[in-house]
Order: structure tokens, then C-alpha cells, then sequence
């Protein structure tokens, strides 16, 4: 299936991903079937993005029985919304329901299992054929061929498949599946009710490789802000290939930004290494709503002109402020100087000696590709970057990245706040966790929605996690972290 909605509908839902539902008035419907009532569930494909989408239909009754219909992309960038169909109308056995994006035409099939017909997009008018399943539901953990919940997990060997990971035996390593086991079921019953994915790696095996709401081993993940940990270690290529210097001057590679209306003198001291560390000092910062630009720079037509003019807050080089937009500049720089996008870089450059395909990465229309937050990728591809920081910048005994660039990285760079107990590198998050009566030094990625990459070189350890809590406020202490302590540095024998 091509990709099966527009650009514009694509930033709709980016510009809702922190937005609650709105209840839009719905429109009444005669004698609502009760056979349409439940959760419909299908996964496409869009190819176009080389990924599968997964598409919820909630279909139930008002207070005064009238047919409502919800439906949502959970697979959008930020999770998607439940997004009311606000005109529904019963049509034979099925029904037509539409808001002002998208129009569904559905009828059951004779079993009454499956939900037949088409999806229009109104944005270009093209229809597709599309059927949803009562049997399949994302929005549980996981269920059986019926539908049914599964709430008992029993370990099951990773799959053998040809991506270069050597499967292992979680009962025959270092860890205590029973530990690991009791974690899993707990995420069936919806005590962890945001994990969809969680991969471990120890010792250069695949020992765990665990999927819930429809996912399996073969579907990409938004890695939301994970996605800056994966661009640092583009940045380290690009650093080693001498194509940047982390010490220049920002403004040096763009010099018609200076002196223009508004233009302060710090704003010349800005280096590289401030950006990478987020103490450029530029006015944005995500974790104070206020002062938060990203959704305003996802609205922008050129996404580096509005980072380059944000007026300074701080100092360069003296306060760190988490600001997203900040990175915009080092993609285009590595673009710039390397005379490829950053996703054929990172292809080129990293994904290929590693064995990966790349997935989505969100471009704006000046070509500058988004490397903050809008990159996906499988699981267990995820977990062969750790393994390629764990192992010094080497996979498969080529060094794709310096290990210079892979220690620096990953030790304390930046002054963080004394609310937040983690440190930071060069885009790579740092903290001391405990294991049994000490603590060990961890490396990890971190992302909106429960996004993890972590790195533990005293256990050989990697471990990867993704979800989908994108309403979330945590920062740290959030349930996916709290797993992995428990669950798997916990296991630990």
C-alpha cells in the first residue's frame, strides 16, 4: 500500500501528539448494530516509509445509543490521538463514518470477525481497501488467535533470523529467568501497561526478544529523542572522516546568519560541542511548556533558519536547557560537508557494516532532515547499536566509529540540573544503577513514550525497551526505567 496519508495529515498528527481529545458532537445513527461494537485492529503496510502501521477502530454506543466511532493511528509520530469520526451513519449491516480527514466505509463479513470496505483520505481523495479484525487487538499486552487476553508468559527462545544475531539461552546466562519471567507477566497484565517491545543482549547473544500490541521482531519503532543518541554516533563518523571539528564556531558554517535583525554577540561563541551537549544557550527548552519551540519548528517551512535566529537565554557553554530544535544545525552541517542527506549517511556510513535497512526519518521541506526525534528503527537493530558502543565502536571487528568518539561520548560533557540524577555526554544520558549491593556505570538513550537503549559495559549488557506512554511526564523515575532495574539488572545472579 502507498503511503496512506499526506503530509498534511502526517503534521496534523504531529501537532496533537501532546494534545488531549477533543469530544466533537457525533451524529446519530438508527438502531445501532450491537454486532459492530468492540476494538477493530489491522496492520498495513505503508511502503513509501518501509514500515507496517497499526490501525485501532473503537466502535460503541453514547448514553442515548447512538453509534460512535474512534480511530487511531497508533504508529503516528507521538503516538497518534484517538481521533473521533464525527459523522457515522448506519448502512446495511455496516456503516459509514467520516470526519473532516478521512471517510471509512465498513461491513462485517458473514462471520462477523472481520470489518470490510474502504479508507478514503480526503486530503488527495484516494481510496484503499482495508479490513479490520475483531481478533486482533492492540490495545492489550497481547492475545490468542480469538482475541482473547494473555496474561501468563513461559520464555520462549528468540527467533533465528537473518540479521546477524546470534541467539542465546536466557536459562543458560547470567541472568534468572524466573526474575525476568515474573517482569513479563506483569507486563501482560498491564502493571507496565506502555511497553511494546523489550530486547536483552548479553555477552553478544540474543537472549530476550519480547513484543506486545501487535508488534513483532520485523516492525520499526519511533525512537522519538533516542533518535539524538543515534544521530551522535553519526556525528562521531562525521568527526572521524574529518567532515566536522566539535570545537568550530556554529556560525562559522553559516555566516549570512550573522548580523541580521535581532543578532546578539554570544550568540558568535556557540560551538559545535555546545549543541551536542545542550548548553548552546538559545532560547528553547522542552521541559518548561513556555519555552518549548519544537512544535513551533515542526510548523516552520525551514526548519534551520528558525534555530539559527533564536535569540540567546544563557551563555554558550554554561547552562544546559534540553533543546531539541538545537540539533537541526549539525544534520545540516554532516549533510553539508559530506555532500549526502544525513539518511544516506547514516546508511552508508553506520546502518550498512552493521547489517540494518533504515526506516523513516522525518525531512522538511528545505531538505534538512529532523534528527532529534523523528528516526525509526527495529528493536533488535537498536540493540546492535549498544552492542556497537559496548564493544568500543566495533561490530563484527570493524571499527565503524572511534572508540575515542564512543568514551567520550558517553562520560560526563554537560552540568545538569540537581532535580535530575542522570548526567550527560554528547547526546547519550549517564547514570549509576544499582546491581545486587553496588553500583555500575550505565549509558543509555532515552525517548518520549518510553523510549531505551541501554548500555551496561560491567555486565556485557544491552537492553532495549520501547512504548508508547507519550502523555507521560516523566523524566526519570518512569515506569520502563524502574523495569529495567528491577527486571533485568535485578536478574542478575
Amino acid at each position: 500500500m502507498n503511503k496512506l496519508f499526506p503530509k498534511a495529515f502526517r503534521l496534523w498528527f504531529l501537532s496533537l501528539f501532546t494534545a488531549a481529545v477533543f469530544p466533537f458532537p457525533l451524529i446519530a445513527a438508527e438502531s445501532p448494530a450491537n454486532g459492530l461494537l468492540g476494538v477493530w485492529c489491522v496492520k498495513v503496510n505503508d511502503s513509501e516509509q518501509d514500515r507496517n502501521d497499526r490501525f485501532v477502530l473503537q466502535v460503541g454506543k453514547d448514553q442515548k445509543g447512538h453509534l460512535t466511532v474512534y480511530f487511531q493511528n497508533l504508529d503516528e509520530l507521538g503516538g497518534g490521538e484517538l481521533m473521533p469520526l464525527d459523522k457515522v451513519q448506519l448502512e446495511g449491516k455496516g456503516f459509514d463514518a467520516e470526519n473532516q480527514f478521512l471517510d471509512l466505509k465498513l461491513s462485517p463479513n458473514p462471520t462477523g470477525a472481520v470489518l470490510n470496505g474502504t479508507l478514503q483520505t480526503k486530503g488527495d481523495g484516494k481510496f484503499y481497501p482495508i479490513s479490520f479484525s475483531r481478533n486482533l487487538n492492540f490495545t492489550l499486552p497481547r492475545v490468542d488467535d480469538e482475541g482473547r487476553a494473555v496474561t501468563q508468559y513461559t520464555y520462549q527462545l528468540p527467533q533465528t533470523l537473518l540479521d546477524g544475531w546470534q541467539v542465546g539461552d536466557l536459562r543458560k546466562s547470567a541472568l534468572d529467568p524466573k526474575i525476568i519471567e515474573t517482569g513479563v507477566d506483569r507486563i501482560l497484565n498491564q502493571q507496565y501497561p506502555h511497553i511494546e517491545g523489550l530486547v536483552v543482549v548479553q555477552k553478544g547473544q540474543l537472549l530476550l526478544d519480547e513484543y506486545f500490541k501487535g508488534l513483532g521482531p520485523g516492525d520499526s519503532h519511533q525512537l522519538q529523542s533516542a533518535t539524538k543518541s543515534v544521530f551522535s554516533i553519526l556525528f562521531g563518523i562525521a568527526q572521524d572522516q574529518g567532515l566536522v571539528d566539535q570545537t568550530e564556531r556554529l556560525y562559522n558554517y553559516f555566516p549570512e546568519y550573522r548580523n541580521q535583525a535581532g543578532w546578539q554577540k554570544d550568540k558568535a561563541l556557540i560551538t559545535l560541542d555546545d549543541l551536542l551537549t545542550m548548553t548552546s544557550g538559545l532560547a528553547c527548552d522542552d521541559w518548561t511548556p513556555a519555552k518549548d519551540c519544537g512544535q513551533e519548528m515542526l510548523k516552520t517551512p525551514d526548519l534551520l533558519s528558525f534555530v539559527l535566529f533564536q535569540p540567546l537565554d544563557n551563555v554558550p557553554g554554561e547552562h544546559f536547557t534540553y533543546c531539541t530544535c538545537c540539533l537541526e544545525p549539525l544534520g545540516a552541517i554532516i549533510a553539508l560537508k559530506s555532500g549526502m542527506s544525513v539518511p544516506d549517511f547514516a546508511q552508508k556510513f553506520l546502518y550498512n557494516p552493521l547489517g540494518i535497512q533504515a526506516h523513516d526519518w522525518w525531512t522538511a521541506p528545505h531538505q534538512v532532515t529532523e534528527v532529534g526525534g523523528s528516526h525509526w528503527l527495529k528493536p533488535r537493530d537498536m540493540a546492535k547499536l549498544g552492542a556497537l558502543y559496548l564493544n568500543h565502536g566495533k561490530w563484527n571487528n570493524k571499527q565503524v566509529v572511534s572508540r575515542e568518539w564512543v568514551d567520550i561520548s558517553t562520560g560526563i560533557q554537560a552540568p545538569i540540573p540537581r532535580r535530575i540524577p542522570w548526567n550527560y555526554g554528547y547526546l547519550w544520558w549517564l547514570e549509576e544503577m544499582p546491581v545486587k549491593n553496588k553500583k555500575i556505570h550505565v549509558f543509555f538513550a532515552a525517548g518520549n513514550g518510553d523510549q531505551f537503549m541501554f548500555v551496561a559495559p560491567d555486565l556485557d549488557l544491552v537492553c532495549v525497551m520501547t512504548g508508547d506512554d507519550y502523555k507521560g511526564t516523566h523524566i526519570v523515575g518512569n515506569p520502563s526505567e524502574e523495569f529495567f532495574k528491577t527486571y533485568i539488572l535485578g536478574a542478575f545472579k
